[in-house]
């Protein structure tokens, strides 16, 4: 299974498929690997998101356990992520 993570252009933050704030949806991803430490985490941004934006997400996940993240540049249907 696969937890999604992703943001729209106003940098709205969704965890599979439900807005939430990020701090959030970190905490429900941390609680998450407690249980299934091998779960992978796919991240969908808008482009308009800066790297630095990104890349801070990135550490965070590191810093709760995500060993697996990936960034998702195409989504096909059932992907799990808002307005797919």
């Amino acid at each position: 299974a696969n937890l999604y993570l992703s943001a729209d252009s106003e940098r709205t933050v969704y965890f599979n498929s439900v807005k939430r704030p990020l701090n959030e949806a970190l905490s429900e991803i941390r609680a998450k690997l407690a249980t299934t430490p091998d779960l992978k985490v796919l991240i969908h941004a808008d482009q308009n998101l800066t790297y630095e934006e990104l890349d801070s997400v990135f550490e965070s996940l590191k810093e709760i356990g995500a060993l697996k993240v990936s960034l998702v540049t195409q989504t096909t249907q059932g992907g799990g992520l808002k307005g797919q």
